[in-house]
This record gives structure tokens, sequence and C-alpha cells, in this order.
């Protein structure tokens, strides 16, 4: 991209989110192969071009340091797993209006929206959707449930609170 920035963000990790999901480590490699080429919008608004700000040009998932004050779901999920996250660079352009709202740490909260095959429970025995016939724990009592099998990713988005807690726009900016 001619006059490009590329922004960094973490895009998702393996932890639960504020939205009792997660996904886990072996479903964050498929989100890194298929977030590449998809939009950067604003709000989930990925059915409407009028708020693309950029473009996923590269993800890759780090292992990295935990953060700090782990539930004791995370502490167990770090314990089985490790804790990953899926990173991304966007592309956009050098005028983008929301470049100087980074830099005052506005608008660095994000979000991505992915398809998955189906839902199932932390410390799943049957291997089925959790909503099966097959399945006997009672989702309303469930600490969070799993995304499994990543089919698509949609878009990255600027978002007031996202459901992963560490999603967000790293202000280390880069030029092209």
């Amino acid at each position: 991209m001619k006059d490009g920035v590329i922004v960094r963000a973490i895009a998702t990790d393996n932890l639960v989110s504020r939205n009792a999901a997660r996904y886990p480590v072996a479903e964050l490699p498929m989100l890194v192969e298929l977030l590449p080429g998809k939009p950067a919008t604003l709000d989930h608004a990925w059915s409407g071009a009028a708020s693309e700000w950029g473009v996923i040009t590269a993800a890759v998932m780090e292992r990295v340091e935990p953060p700090q004050n782990l539930t004791a779901e995370d502490a167990l999920i770090v314990k089985a797993e490790g804790y990953y996250q899926v990173v991304v660079d966007i592309s956009c352009p050098a005028g983008t209006s929301y470049l100087q709202d980074f830099d005052n740490g506005i608008r660095t909260r994000c979000s991505i929206s992915a398809g998955y095959t189906f839902m199932r429970c932390p410390g799943c025995k049957c291997g089925e959707d959790m909503f099966s016939d097959d399945c006997t724990n009672d989702f309303w009592k469930l600490p969070y449930y799993e995304r499994i099998g990543v089919t698509d990713a949609f878009e990255i988005s600027l978002v007031t609170v996202p459901a992963v807690k560490a999603a967000q726009i790293l202000i280390e900016d880069k030029s092209e």
C-alpha cells in the first residue's frame, strides 16, 4: 500500500472471554490462516464497506506471558495449553483518522468475528456439540464454552468493550 501504515493488534487469545467463550489453542492456527485479507472495521459492521478502515495483511500465533490475576478457569487453561495470542498486522492509509486516536489511547480495543462448526463443553468427554442429545451437561451451568472447528474469519473490528480482554491495538505502529 502506497503511503500506508501498519497497525499491530492482538486479535484474540485462548482464554475465556467476557462472553464465556474461548478458542482452544488448537483452533488458533486456523484463525491465523484465515484472517489475512479480511477487513478492519468499526463496531463489527462487516456487511457495510463504509466502516472499513484497513485490511489485515498478516497474522501470527505467539506464545506470551499470561496476564496477571487469572481466573481459576484461565489458570487451568494456561497450565494445560500455555497462553497464546493471535497478533495481526493491519494495513491502512496514512491519513486514517483512527491513527491519531490510537496514539491518544482512544479506540484501541478490538474484537474479531469468525465462524466455527460447534460449541463444546470445557473438558469435553463426548466430543459432541454441547446442545446435542449426546452431551449430558447443562449449558447454563457451564463456566464457559469452547468454539470448535473454525471455518472462516470475517473481520477485526474496533469496539468499546472487547469480548477478549487482551484484544487491543498495539500502539507501536510501523510504516511500510
